[in-house]
């Protein structure tokens, strides 16, 4: 745990993650063979895009004083070692894709609520409430469409 960082440390370290996500996927999807799989990764691809997008966008228009503000510790979870020990494999099933995606997206879940619960500015707090209020409708998403593309 790293003592006293910035929110905009934080964001940045989200956009990352969200753009190392991509690339996870995106080799996956080179490396997979089924149809269902490619259509379900090309829309966990378009996802993290989408997020990146989001963050950018919180960035440019959120006013300096509150992405200076400080937090005493960061996130502790370091969701760059959980993608390192993920097993990706040649012909990864939907179910296994999906579950993959279900890990990723719980993780940044509990990253922004430790986020959260790491200032006590009401401000800060919030930002990283709904991010992990985004991240939570993007895993129900994300099992909608694993579901139907099951049928």
């Amino acid at each position: 745990m790293q003592t006293f960082v910035q929110v905009k440390d934080v964001i940045d370290y989200s956009k990352m993650i969200h753009v190392r996500l991509r690339n996870v996927y995106e080799s996956i999807n080179e490396i997979n063979q089924s149809e269902q799989v490619k259509m379900f990764l090309d829309y966990l691809i378009a996802e993290q895009h989408r997020s990146e997008a989001l963050l950018s966008t919180f960035e440019a228009t959120s006013q300096p004083s509150l992405l200076d503000n400080w937090m005493q510790y960061s996130p502790s979870i370091d969701i760059h070692k959980l993608i390192d020990e993920q097993q990706i494999n040649p012909g990864m099933t939907l179910d296994e894709v999906a579950q993959l995606a279900v890990r990723y997206s719980e993780a940044m879940i509990a990253f922004y609520l430790e986020a959260a619960n790491e200032t006590d500015l009401p401000k800060v707090s919030s930002v990283f409430q709904n991010l992990a209020e985004m991240e939570r409708k993007d895993n129900l998403k994300q099992g909608r469409v694993a579901s139907f593309k099951e049928m």
